[in-house]
């Protein structure tokens, strides 16, 4: 250690080889815990200040064993291998559970128990738990993070924030090449660990965690050549499983992002008669722009805004372009606008060509979001009547759409993996649990965007509501019907 900055907090950073349920990518991630702070939410590694007399090594032990909610107990022994952010300590250890059973489940019990047994606050200031691929983290450009906190996206695409002082210590952890990007693996002692019931020693006076469960070592890989073998193997078990389910899956994931202009028909084997004469048919082939809207809601669940039109069948907000309409994103912008009812206001500075899927000679471009869905849903509902009220002073393209809804990728993890091109009619479930029918170009443009990982990129982009006045409409009467709507601006 620096002995030239003593140290004064220490703490544990957990690492593991992790399997994503979205898209079966198999990688390097690091496990934090997310707990509120003065600068809010967020997540870190367990750690804290220590004791005017503990050990550096005792107090990251403690500090594990507290924010993981019993979780976690090693011994001193076990933790040899740390980096050192001015005066913090944090020991690094990588974990298995050959049950993969280190999850938000087991912690959550442990933290009721917690709670119902009234213990101190330092034992259930953690709220969850979530995973992070070290890649994920490295194209966010966390090396030169230089904010308070740090926004990264965890396994399953959720954007959180990472506490600074964590992403201080992945920072060095980089820094000192402990990270084999290559290989996915950290030089660093490796456990193999259980889940089991807690045993209170005889005579501890910490009896609130009587009930707990808490993983404990079954076999130590302390030697660093042999903990990278034992995370190769891990490694190697996944890509069994892949291999042996590749013939179940009809469409394996894309592990990068094809160029926006490429079209994705191209990457499918197609048989279905009825798809293929939709596709050759002139009229399903006419030039024409859209948008998908990805969401990141109230309750930080992400997922995609689809808009249901008087078929009950559900699609992005897109359709053919007009003559005038030169770059073919125009006609995604007027699209937006038109098919939401006026919910969604953006221009072109707010679209990326890294992140726009081409089917055929549509483009579809994808923007990134957060919303208080309800809330959307209600101004998108207002928006509608006020419309329909008009009736045919209004533009059927304005008011052919009904509903607009939100549609969880959690939820929708075995649609997306299964995902056949070739058959009748393709369906997704909704926030409410309910089976919605999906339009056949919106459901490979979302296969697409799930299976190659775009979304996992996707910036949030800032959006404001604003109440569309009179004022607007005294040099524009073509759109004098939209008066009194409400819109979501992006800016």
């Amino acid at each position: 250690m620096d002995q030239n900055k003593q140290p004064n907090g220490s703490g544990v950073l957990l690492w593991e080889i992790f399997k994503s349920e979205i898209d079966g990518r198999v990688g390097l991630a690091v496990i934090l815990f997310g707990s509120m702070r003065k600068s809010g939410f967020v997540y870190s590694d367990c750690g804290g200040g220590i004791g005017q007399s503990e050990q550096v090594v005792v107090g990251a032990l403690r500090e594990l064993q507290e924010e993981s909610c019993n979780l976690f107990q090693f011994q001193q022994k076990h933790l040899t291998t740390y980096v050192q952010t001015k005066q913090y300590v944090c020991y690094n250890i990588f974990l298995n559970s050959l049950q993969k059973d280190i999850r938000q489940k087991v912690f959550k019990e442990n933290l009721q128990i917690l709670k119902n047994a009234n213990c101190p606050h330092s034992w259930r200031e953690t709220k969850s738990i979530k995973r992070f691929f070290i890649d994920d983290l490295i194209k966010l450009n966390i090396q030169s993070n230089q904010d308070f906190n740090f926004t990264g996206i965890t396994t399953k695409g959720e954007h959180v924030n990472i506490q600074l002082r964590c992403v201080n210590v992945i920072k060095q952890v980089l820094s000192q090449n402990l990270v084999n990007l290559k290989e996915q693996t950290i030089s660093v002692p490796s456990f193999q660990v259980s889940l089991k019931a807690f045993n209170l020693p005889n005579g501890s006076k910490l009896t609130f965690l009587q009930g707990t469960k808490t993983f404990q070592i079954d076999q130590a890989f302390m030697d660093i050549e042999n903990s990278i073998k034992y995370q190769k193997q891990i490694q190697n078990s996944y890509d069994q499983q892949i291999q042996q389910n590749s013939n179940q899956i009809q469409m394996q994931p894309q592990n990068n992002i094809e160029k926006p202009f490429q079209d994705i028909l191209l990457k499918y084997e197609i048989t279905n008669k009825t798809l293929i004469s939709k596709i050759q048919d002139p009229k399903n082939n006419r030039r024409g722009g859209g948008i998908l809207i990805l969401a990141t809601s109230e309750n930080r669940e992400q997922g995609l805004l689809l808009v249901k039109d008087t078929k009950d069948i559900c699609s992005d907000m897109g359709g053919s372009s007009s003559p005038h309409e030169i770059d073919i994103k125009e006609a995604g912008i007027r699209e937006l606008k038109e098919e939401s009812s006026n919910t969604f206001i953006l221009n072109d500075i707010n679209l990326s060509n890294e992140h726009s899927i081409r089917i055929q000679n549509y483009l579809c471009s994808a923007v990134h979001i957060e919303v208080n869905i309800p809330h959307l849903q209600q101004v998108f509902q207002n928006n509608v009547q006020i419309l329909s009220s008009l009736g045919q002073h209004v533009p059927k393209c304005w008011r052919n759409k009904k509903e607009i809804i939100f549609f969880p990728i959690s939820i929708n993890i075995p649609n997306f993996q299964q995902f056949d091109i070739n058959a009748d009619s393709y369906y997704l479930i909704d926030s409410k649990g309910n089976k919605c029918q999906i339009r056949d170009r919106t459901a490979i443009i979302i296969h697409q965007f799930i299976t190659s990982q775009m979304y996992l990129f996707l910036p949030i982009q800032k959006i404001v509501l604003k109440d569309n006045s009179k004022n607007e409409f005294l040099y524009n009467e073509e759109f004098k019907f939209l008066l009194n709507t409400q819109s979501y601006v992006f800016v």
